[in-house]
């Protein structure tokens, strides 16, 4: 997360020198950023609360690996817009 408030800050310092650029390149950030304002102060015991199978939908295991999102501020809101960011930029290669 504090990785992620760093690249939101960098982001925001060159938003202001550059006003347009960013948001031409990829809307998606701006998007992500502003949802992440929003999941900023949200607590992870009312993300459990309000989906009891969060525990099982987040996770992934491949290659011997067991990847647990659901003990980060993460929703399906923030997936898709993580994936908008990732077609944006191309990040297929296609």
């Amino acid at each position: 997360m504090k990785r992620l408030n760093r690249q939101l800050n960098q982001i925001k310092n060159h938003e202001a020198d550059h006003p347009n650029q960013i948001a031409d390149r990829a809307p998606g950030l701006k998007a992500l950023g502003a949802h992440h304002q929003k999941l900023q102060k949200l607590h992870l015991r009312k993300l459990f609360a309000d989906d009891p199978t969060r525990g099982e939908r987040l996770t992934a295991e491949a290659a011997g690996l067991y990847l647990d999102y659901s003990k980060n501020r993460i929703t399906d809101r923030t997936i898709k817009l993580l994936v908008q960011l990732a077609e944006e930029s191309d990040l297929s290669g296609g």
